[in-house]
This record gives structure tokens, sequence and C-alpha cells, in this order.
């Protein structure tokens, strides 16, 4: 008994010691995995902002020059139509910003 007495302290420490290591792994692994996702989310955020700059202009480029009278209002809309059925074939499903 007194043999085990004299260990004790060690093998708290040991147990200490292991505690430790998996508590600071798991925050660790968890801060990780939190940064990968905002990256993973702000890089698809950014492609869906960049795709809808790219509509924006096309829409704007057609207005402009049905504006100019450089396109009638038929040739106008035909154009609007054929830039609305390209852009629904992409996907969606970027989340919003919290």
């Amino acid at each position: 008994m007194g043999n085990l007495v004299g260990q004790l302290p060690a093998l708290l420490g040991v147990l200490v010691g292991a505690v430790g290591t998996i508590l600071a792994t798991s925050l660790t692994d968890r801060s990780r995995w939190r940064r990968s996702q905002t990256v993973r989310w702000d890089e698809r955020r950014l492609d869906a902002y960049a795709e809808f700059a790219r509509v924006l202009k096309e829409v704007h480029t057609i207005a402009s020059r049905m504006i100019g009278g450089y396109l009638d209002r038929d040739e106008a809309l035909v154009a609007l139509l054929v830039s609305r059925l390209d852009k629904g074939r992409k996907p969606h499903g970027v989340p919003s910003e919290r």
C-alpha cells in the first residue's frame, strides 16, 4: 500500500496531462474546422457575388443598348430572356451572412 501512495503523484500527473492534451487537441481541431468552414463559404460567397456582377453587367449592357437605340424593345427582351435562361442553369445555395 505504501508503494501505491508513493506512485500516486506520478499517476495523477499522467492523468492530468492526458486530460489536458485531449482538451487542447479538441479545442485546436474545433478552431481549425471553423476556420476551414469560414474559408470554404467565403469562396462560395465570392463566386456568387462575381456571378451576380456578371449578370448585372449583362443586363445593364442590354438596357443601355436599348435606351441608346441600338436594340429595339423586342430584341432587348429576347436578349434578357436568353440571359435569364442562362442564369437559371447555374446552381444556387450560398448561405447568407449571419
